[in-house]
């Protein structure tokens, strides 16, 4: 034992002097044949204060022993260490790019890219639009992976999107704003074309008022459709020589409002003189004013005295008195020797307007109805005998 003492220079030497002295019971031999010592009193000194300096061990080469042992569980614990982390890094290398799948947006959304959750993991994303009559316009139909599993980084996943049903029936859009119609139309797969302004009377300016396809008919994805929608422009006619009914439909009619006054004239009464805007496009509206004619004043008169006279004179008189519609009419009568008034219709000395219709009777042995013409006075005469009617200008 003084020999493992004295050389300190080697651990290693100390221990494998020891260790040869240690049998494989787990004891230690002393030299001179004594009982073995348990392994475990030589690490820790000994059960019941003894040490290995009882069997001739010094306490610098029980150090030595039990500092080789620690080395020997570090190294254990290091191989251990080794093993864990190459397991581990085993399956870090096999599943180090494994991706969870997130889910797709559940409506298409305007200015919203639905494939940025899964760029953002770096996953491949493409969406594409299928016919769908279950599943709403721009709604998800289906995602190529599903959302929480896991695939390799890279791989690539398809969004599936509703474009409407393959075909549906046409919805009615007149009365709708074009932003309405067209949202209408999105919905069942149609998309609006041309967008065509129309005159439309009183129809508000910007509103539908048909399409190209009518409401009820089938159209199939993907179909165009054009829309009719009122420009608030309407063509104004020229109204003059119409009457004041024929304005008022008209001016209804085509979305203008008319208001009217009178204005004296020669021509006949109650017809369009002139109206404030001209015929030609305006805006829907406009207001329009129309001046109408009127007879001139049409004083009250007095019927004056023309009984006995001839029907000439009578209606002479009838005429400077003022009044301009009258009507001679001969009434045969067999007693009467020379034609001569009998009555006037109105009555002599009755009040009447200028423009009241006049009659004059006349009595007469040949029948006569005289009036006035453009040319002059014309008379009808029919004779006792039969003759025909014939024609006669005074």
């Amino acid at each position: 034992m003084s020999d493992i003492v004295r050389d300190n220079g080697s651990e290693l030497d100390g221990i494998d002097e020891v260790t040869q002295s240690v049998t494989g019971e787990g004891g230690a031999q002393p030299a001179d044949g004594g009982s073995a010592v348990p392994w475990d009193e030589i690490v820790s000194g000994g059960e019941s204060g003894s040490s290995l300096e009882h069997d001739g061990v010094s306490d610098a080469g029980a150090a030595r022993v039990k500092r080789k042992r620690t080395v020997a569980v570090f190294a254990v614990a290091g191989v251990l260490l080794a093993g864990v982390l190459a397991a581990g890094g085993a399956y870090w290398w096999e599943h180090h790019d494994d991706v969870e799948v997130p889910s797709a947006p559940a409506v298409l959304s305007q200015g919203v890219d639905p494939c940025a959750g899964f760029t953002s993991v770096r996953l491949a994303c493409s969406v594409e639009q299928v016919t769908s009559g279950d599943v709403a316009r721009d709604a998800l139909v289906s995602q190529s992976a599903q959302a929480g599993s896991t695939v390799n980084m890279g791989d690539a996943v398809v969004l599936s999107y509703s474009s409407g049903p393959a075909s549906a029936f046409m919805p009615d859009v007149s009365g709708m704003s074009v932003e309405d119609a067209t949202k209408a139309l999105y919905a069942v797969g149609v998309s609006v074309g041309e967008v065509r302004q129309v005159e439309a009377g009183t129809v508000p300016v910007g509103t539908v008022t048909g399409a190209s396809v009518a409401a009820g008919l089938e159209v199939s994805n993907g179909d165009s459709v054009s829309l009719d929608v009122a420009s608030g422009r309407v063509n104004l006619p020229d109204w003059k020589g119409k009457t004041r009914e024929y304005v008022e439909s008209d001016a209804k009619k085509i979305g203008v409002t008319v208001s009217f006054s009178e204005q004296e004239s020669d021509g006949g009464a109650g017809v369009v003189l002139s109206q404030s805007v001209a015929a030609g496009e305006v805006d829907s509206g406009t207001e329009v004013s129309v001046v109408l004619s009127k007879a001139k004043s049409d004083p009250e008169l007095a019927i004056p005295r023309v009984v006995g006279l001839s029907g000439n004179d009578a209606q002479a008189a009838l005429v400077k008195a003022g009044f301009s519609a009258v009507t001679v009419v001969t009434v045969k009568n067999s007693e009467v020797t020379s034609e001569q008034v009998t009555h006037v219709v109105p009555a002599e000395g009755a009040k009447a307007k200028a423009s009241t219709p006049v009659t004059v009777v006349v009595s007469s042995s040949v029948e006569v109805m005289c009036g006035r013409a453009r040319w002059g006075r014309a008379c009808v005469a029919r004779f006792p005998f039969g003759v025909p009617v014939s024609l006669l200008s005074m």
